[in-house]
């Protein structure tokens, strides 16, 4: 019985190492985009939302 069970999952480890080899080489295919230049740093005045209250506005 526990060979049966090693003669069945022995293929499916085989094809999630090549799923992860190929996932892992796509990886290093993406192009690396950033986040935000510098922490802390407000956004412009065009990428702020018309009418939204941003963390820089003050409640009166």
């Amino acid at each position: 019985m526990i060979l049966a069970y090693q003669h069945a999952l022995t293929p499916v480890f085989r094809y999630m190492l090549q799923v992860f080899a190929l996932g892992f080489v796509f990886a290093f295919l993406l192009p690396e985009k950033n986040l935000s230049d510098a922490y802390g740093t407000e956004p412009d005045e065009t990428t702020r939302p018309e009418g939204g209250s941003g963390p820089t506005d003050t409640a009166g």
